[in-house]
């Protein structure tokens, strides 16, 4: 784990662990979260927070499920803030996908 560890204090908050998701390799991991759904709020929750802009201030423009050779799924979103810069981020989707919503 590094540095960019963040949880919030009530316990049905997401945890982001692992990198800072900007490459697959440095995927952000999301923990503490009961559903499929809540894991995708958590992500664009995260986003938010590194771009310093609230959700509808920024556009998502491509969303891709990717797998690595483990099998970790890890989820490469693609968006572009509200200054018309495009940003990458990338999650490791596996302690939710697929839960139920």
């Amino acid at each position: 784990m590094n540095d960019n560890s963040y949880s919030s204090p009530d316990a049905s908050d997401p945890e982001y662990t692992g990198g800072d998701g900007r490459t697959s390799e440095s995927a952000v991991v999301i923990r503490n979260v009961r559903s499929h759904m809540a894991g995708i709020r958590a992500e664009k929750q995260y986003i938010s927070q590194q771009i310093g802009e609230g959700e509808h201030q920024w556009v998502l423009h491509e969303q891709v499920l990717l797998e690595r050779d483990d099998g970790t799924r890890i989820d490469r979103l693609t968006v572009e803030s509200s200054s018309g810069e495009t940003e990458t981020f990338y999650f490791d989707v596996s302690n939710f996908f697929g839960m139920e919503a």
